[in-house]
C-alpha cells in the first residue's frame, strides 16, 4: 500500500506529539483530511506526517512501518509480533485492551505471553493466521494479510520436536500415536468422516497433521485426534509419555562424592531439548551458567565426522557400581582403547556411525548407573567428549561398551546452541 493512501487513525507523531488539523479537507477532497490524523496529501518520501500541537515543531512524520517493512510470520503466526495494525480489507484494528466498539474477553493480562499490545494483528488461539476485532461494530473480528517469512532450511528451527514423548503441552510432539488412551483408532486429518473439521493440513502446514497422528495444532493441553468412533469427536492423547516437571530436577557440577552433596549449588533447569528420534541425547539448559572450579571444567564437543583412531585411550566417568561391591556413591573414572567399526557392529547392530564402542577387557567396564557417563578424549591440549554411555551388556563384560557419538550429532547440537544463543558453549 502507497504511504500516500494510508487511511489509519493516527494521531501522534514519532516524537509522541499530537496531532494539529491544520489542511482544509475541501481543498484535497480525495485524500481524507479528516480531524487530526496522520496523512500524506504531497505525496511526501518519507510517509504520512501531520502539524502538530507543539509550537515549537511545525509538522512531523508520524513514523508509521510500510508494509513491506513489517515482520513476516512463520506457520500460522502464533508468535507474530509484529505492528501490522489493520485488517486484510483495510479495517483499523481495534485495541486487545479496550471493548468498544467489539467485546471480547482476549484481555491482555488474561494471554501474557501472547503480546496483546496495542491494537497490533496477534493470533492467541491458533487461528489459520494473526487477526485482530475491528473498530466496526458491524465487523467483529478479520484476519490480517501478514507475509509468510521465506524460510531457508538451514535456519530449521525443530529442535525442539519430539517423537516419543511429550514436552509441555505437546505442540511440537511429532511422534505416530495413532490411538486413543481406550485403544480407539484416530481419523484422518484429511478426512471428514466421521467428523467433519476446519485442521486440515493444507491450513496448518507447520504442524505436521499427516495420516492420523495424536498432534496439538490449536494450543490444547495435549495432543489429541478425532477419532473414528462417530459418538466421541475428541480425544485426549494422555497415554504418551510426558517430560517431567523441570521444577522437581536441578543439577550439581563438580562433586566427586555424594556426600560433598550439601557444599555445592543446586542449579535450575529452564529447558530441557530431547535429541532426534533414537538418539538418546538430550540437552539442558540451566538458568545460570555452572560454575567452573577445580572440580568442574568445560570440555569440547568433536566436529562433525570426528573418527578416533582403534586403541587410543579415552576415559570414562561414571556413578556405576565398582568390583561386585555394589554402589559407592562416588565418581568412578576408566580408560578405555576405542574399537574398530568391525568390532563394534556386532553390538550397535543396524545404529551405523550413530554409535561407537570402547573397552572390551573383561571385569572393566560399563555398569549399572554409569548411563549418561562421558567418554572423553585429549586432543593435545583439549579434553573432547567423543561419547555417551547407552550400557547394553552386562557389568564390566568382555563385550565393548555402546555409547552415543556425539560427533554424528554436532549439527543438531549446534543448532540448539543456535536456538538459544545464552547456552554456555565453548
Amino acid at each position: 500500500m502507497p504511504a500516500k493512501d494510508l487511511l489509519g487513525l493516527l494521531q501522534v507523531v514519532r516524537s509522541s506529539v499530537m496531532c494539529c488539523w491544520r489542511f482544509y479537507p475541501d481543498r484535497y477532497p480525495t485524500q481524507d483530511l479528516r480531524e487530526n490524523f496522520c496523512r500524506n496529501p504531497n505525496n511526501d518520501p518519507g510517509g504520512p506526517w501531520c502539524y502538530t500541537t507543539d509550537p515549537n515543531v511545525r509538522a512531523e512524520e508520524c513514523g508509521i512501518p510500510r508494509c513491506s517493512e513489517d515482520v513476516c510470520m512463520t506457520c500460522n503466526g502464533e508468535d507474530y509480533r509484529g505492528k501490522l495494525d489493520h485488517t486484510e480489507s483495510g479495517k483499523e484494528c481495534q485495541r486487545w485492551d479496550s471493548r468498544k466498539p467489539n467485546k471480547h474477553h482476549f484481555q491482555p493480562k488474561k494471554y501474557r505471553h501472547r503480546d496483546l499490545r496495542d491494537n497490533y494483528c496477534r493470533n492467541p488461539d491458533n487461528r489459520l493466521r494473526p487477526w485482530c476485532f475491528t473498530l466496526d461494530p458491524n465487523t467483529l473480528w478479520e484476519y490480517c494479510n501478514i507475509t509468510v517469512c521465506d524460510l531457508d532450511s538451514s535456519e530449521d528451527t525443530d529442535v525442539n520436536v519430539t517423537t516419543s514423548c511429550v514436552q509441555g503441552k505437546g505442540k511440537d510432539y511429532r511422534g505416530i500415536m495413532n490411538v486413543t488412551p481406550e485403544g480407539v483408532t484416530c481419523q484422518r486429518w484429511d478426512s471428514q468422516s466421521p467428523h467433519n473439521h476446519s485442521f486440515l493440513p493444507q491450513n496448518f502446514k507447520c504442524k505436521d497433521l499427516s495420516e492420523n497422528y495424536c498432534r496439538n495444532p490449536d494450543g490444547a493441553d495435549h495432543p489429541w485426534c478425532f477419532t473414528t468412533d462417530p459418538n466421541q469427536r475428541i480425544a485426549n492423547c494422555t497415554h504418551i509419555p510426558s517430560v517431567p516437571d523441570l521444577r522437581d530436577y536441578s543439577v550439581q557440577v563438580g562433586l566427586r562424592h555424594l556426600n560433598e552433596s550439601s557444599s555445592h549449588p543446586r542449579l535450575r533447569i529452564s529447558r530441557l531439548i530431547c535429541g532426534p528420534e533414537g538418539s538418546n541425547l538430550v540437552m539442558l539448559k540451566l538458568d545460570d551458567p555452572a560454575p567452573v572450579s577445580e572440580g568442574a571444567s568445560t570440555m569440547h564437543l568433536p566436529v562433525k565426522e570426528c573418527h578416533i583412531t582403534e586403541g587410543t585411550n579415552c576415559t570414562m566417568y561414571g556413578w556405576g557400581e565398582t568390583k561386585n561391591s555394589g554402589y559407592d556413591e562416588a565418581l568412578n573414572a576408566l580408560t578405555m582403547p576405542m574399537v574398530n567399526n568391525e568390532m563394534c557392529s556386532q553390538i550397535k547392530g543396524d545404529a551405523g556411525e550413530s554409535r561407537i564402542c570402547a573397552g572390551g577387557k573383561r571385569g572393566e567396564g560399563v555398569c549399572d548407573k554409569d548411563n549418561g557417563g562421558p567418554l572423553v578424549c585429549q586432543e593435545h591440549e583439549r579434553k573432547v567428549i567423543v561419547g555417551v554411555s547407552i550400557q547394553r551388556t552386562k557389568c564390566a563384560s568382555s563385550q565393548p561398551a555402546l555409547f552415543v557419538n556425539v560427533a554424528f550429532y554436532s549439527e543438531w547440537i549446534y543448532k540448539v546452541f543456535k536456538l538459544y544463543p545464552s547456552v554456555e558453549r565453548n
